[in-house]
C-alpha cells in the first residue's frame, strides 16, 4: 500500500516531460540524453537543441529556458531546423535578434566579449578575475552553457542543469559557492552576503 503511494506521487503529465522543468525529484523528466533522442515536441513548441521543447514566444526574449540557452542563440551564427523555422520564421527571429543584440550592446562585458557566440562571467578556476581583463576574458563559448561542466563563478552558466542546495530546483539565478553548498539567492548578490 505504502509503495503503490509512492509510485503514484511520482506520477507527472505526459507533456512534463521534457519541458526544462523539473517535476521529478530525480530530474529524470529532464534527461538530455533520452529528451534529445527520443522526444517529440508539439508542433507549436519550440525544440531545443537538447530536445526539449518550450513556447515559441520564449525564444530569443533574453531568458535561458533550454538547458543550453540554445533558444537565446542568433539565428545569423547558429543552426535552426526546418522544424523550428516552420514554427517561427526566419524573418521574427532574425528581428528579435536584432532587437536582443542592441539590449546586449549595454550589458557588461559586452566591449571584451562577442555576445552573439560568448557569455560573459569570471572564470570559476580563476586566481584574480579581475587582473588582466583582456588576457583573462571574462568570456566563454555560449557551446558551454548547460553542458554539465561548472566554467563560471557562482555556476551562472550551469544554472538549468546545477541543482539548489536545497536538492530540489534548479540553482536559476541564485550564486552557488565554490567553497562549500551554499547558494545565495539572486537579490542578496550585492548586498553583503558572501560564501563561507
Amino acid at each position: 500500500n505504502e509503495i503503490v503511494e509512492q509510485v503514484e506521487q511520482v506520477r507527472i503529465p505526459f507533456r512534463s516531460y521534457c519541458d526544462t522543468f523539473w517535476n521529478l525529484a530525480s530530474q529524470g523528466d529532464e534527461n538530455v540524453t533520452e529528451c534529445s533522442d527520443s522526444w517529440v515536441c508539439p508542433e507549436e513548441q519550440w525544440r531545443c537543441d537538447t530536445g526539449q521543447c518550450i513556447e515559441a514566444e520564449w525564444v530569443l526574449d533574453g531568458v535561458w529556458d533550454c538547458f543550453d540557452a540554445s533558444n537565446e542563440n542568433d539565428p545569423l551564427t547558429s543552426f535552426v531546423s526546418d522544424r523550428n523555422l516552420r514554427l517561427v520564421p526566419y524573418s521574427t527571429l532574425k528581428n528579435k535578434s536584432i532587437n536582443l543584440n542592441r539590449t546586449y550592446r549595454t550589458s557588461p562585458f559586452s566591449s571584451i566579449c562577442n555576445l552573439t557566440m560568448e557569455f560573459p562571467c569570471f572564470h570559476f578556476n580563476a586566481s584574480n578575475p579581475w587582473d588582466n581583463l583582456t588576457y583573462n576574458r571574462p568570456c566563454i563559448s555560449r557551446h558551454k552553457i548547460g553542458d554539465n561542466r561548472i566554467d563560471c563563478y557562482g555556476a551562472i552558466d550551469e544554472r538549468n542543469t546545477v541543482t539548489h542546495c536545497d536538492q530540489l530546483t534548479m540553482l536559476g539565478y541564485n550564486f552557488k559557492c565554490q567553497s562549500s553548498d551554499q547558494c545565495i539567492p539572486y537579490w542578496d548578490h550585492c548586498s553583503g552576503s558572501r560564501c563561507t
